[in-house]
């Protein structure tokens, strides 16, 4: 499970495999294992294009976002139980389409 900025906040997008698309963490994952592994990200997103991204990234949740954030975490919570018992497949049909409830 990684952050993503790319994604609005709440949601979550599940890959079979791919590239780091920017993120630090996942190049350095890459670099030593390889992209063969799949990946759950969750949408952060950007914050205010005022600040610093990478403090954007660091930062608590704000208080307006507490709702979504807690849908987010039980919705990767379920995909990541989801994927143990079914596949990354059955995982991406599930939840790459979105929640409605959240603002995408």
């Amino acid at each position: 499970m990684v952050d993503d900025v790319n994604l609005p906040l709440g949601r979550l997008r599940l890959r079979t495999m791919g590239s780091a698309g920017g993120h630090n963490g996942l190049k350095s994952v890459i670099a030593h294992i390889g992209d063969n592994f799949a990946r759950l990200r969750i949408g952060v997103g950007r914050g205010d294009s005022r600040r610093d991204l990478a403090d954007h990234v660091l930062a608590r949740f704000d208080s307006d976002e507490a709702a979504e954030v807690e849908r987010m975490t039980a919705r990767a919570a379920d995909a990541a139980e989801m994927f143990t018992t079914s596949g990354i497949e059955t995982v991406m049909n599930g939840f790459n389409g979105g929640d409605a409830a959240t603002t995408e």
